[in-house]
């Protein structure tokens, strides 16, 4: 969360001491239209050009058994519809040393979707997203962020 959210959150919760914490951040966003950012692997066929294309991910030497296409998916975290993909390659080819990370998308996506960073919105990304400068990338938009940082204990 940015620190402002952090710190509403916390004035709101001593104010309505009853309220529970879904109560809370209802209240606090109001409109705030919740999105969440997050990537995944598709499954590509297995032929020399797919290989090529996009690598595999999950096996250093590219002997996993299907090649892959890398996605970050843009979308509405109630409904989960989609605003934007962004795609790139999960792993080595012959003219590239590495795929493209889950971080190299998300650059990539607030140059192409620009429009989708706005005030009136949370993005809810997991942990799989570091670096500072990426996080102050997306603030610099107005947007504001929520990052999962751990695992839940069960």
């Amino acid at each position: 969360m940015t620190p402002a959210l952090v710190i509403r959150f916390t004035l709101l919760m001593t104010l309505v001491p009853d309220a529970d914490y879904a109560e809370v951040i209802e209240t606090l966003l109001g409109d705030l239209e919740i999105g969440s950012i997050d990537g995944s692997l598709i499954r590509v066929p297995d032929v020399p050009a797919s290989r090529e294309a996009f690598g595999s991910a999950g096996t250093a030497d590219d002997s996993s058994p299907f090649p892959q296409l890398r996605e970050l998916r843009i979308s509405a975290a109630s409904t989960r519809a989609t605003f934007g993909v962004v795609t790139g390659p999960a792993g080595a080819g012959a003219s590239r040393d590495k795929g493209e990370a889950e971080q190299v998308l998300l650059d990539k996506a607030l140059k192409g979707y620009q429009y989708l960073f706005t005030p009136w919105r949370l993005w809810v990304i997991d942990r799989n997203f570091p670096g500072v400068a990426r996080i102050k990338t997306m603030l610099a938009t107005g947007t504001h962020v929520l990052i999962r940082s751990g695992t839940a204990s069960r």
